[in-house]
């Protein structure tokens, strides 16, 4: 894997080094922080583009898997093998971790657990009256130190 940067002579380069034969196809996650690689071992492997680690392997077909596509959403690979398959696999999309009531919003309720970390009953962290933006840089200054 190439890293081409404009104004660099060289590029930098990673070796992912993990697959017990030959390499057949590769695919980019639509964020960019996955390379999924299909083999001839019969495995996808699943890799950290920016630390190169092999993070997961996926089992499933039973002869070369030959080609891979990740969904517009990330959260679907779809690979394909000369076992005459294709197997869909479901990813968790990732959660953000200000969602701490996992409802898949960052709102005030989340702010009110936050709240209730530092002792306090409402959300309403600097007494003023109203839950605004106020509480959320008194939250961000807290959670920075």
């Amino acid at each position: 894997m190439w890293k081409l940067t404009v104004g660099e002579p060289t590029p930098r380069s990673l070796t992912l080094q993990g697959h017990e034969a030959y390499v057949q196809a590769v695919a980019f996650s639509p964020d960019g922080t996955t390379l999924a690689s299909a083999s001839g071992d019969e495995t996808i492997r699943l890799w950290n583009v920016h630390s190169g680690e092999h993070y997961k392997t996926l089992y499933g077909h039973r002869n070369d898997v030959t080609s891979l596509a990740f969904s517009p959403d990330g959260t679907t690979l779809a690979s394909a093998s000369t076992d005459h398959t294709i197997l869909l696999w479901e990813f968790e999309p990732p959660q953000n971790p200000w969602d701490l009531n996992g409802d898949g919003l960052v709102n005030i309720q989340d702010l009110t657990l936050i709240a209730s970390r530092f002792g306090q009953d409402t959300p309403d962290l600097n007494g003023d009256g109203i839950v605004n933006i106020l509480d959320l840089v008194l939250i961000a200054n807290h959670l920075g130190k």
